[in-house]
């Protein structure tokens, strides 16, 4: 029985990945109630770099 590598697609990853990277940046600020926190904006993108380049 031989193991058979899935195909992956080009444009499989898209959907999760801009999920990804704007869920943080919507969801922080508005569970805060304070669209102009500067330090949320700055732990969103810190997680966005984390989650996408890791």
């Amino acid at each position: 029985m031989t193991a058979q590598t899935p195909e992956i697609s080009a444009g499989a990853d898209v959907p999760g990945s801009l999920l990804t990277a704007l869920a943080p940046p919507g969801l922080f600020p508005s569970l805060a109630g304070n669209w102009r926190w500067t330090e949320g904006g700055i732990f969103s993108l810190w997680t966005d770099a984390i989650v996408l380049f890791n």
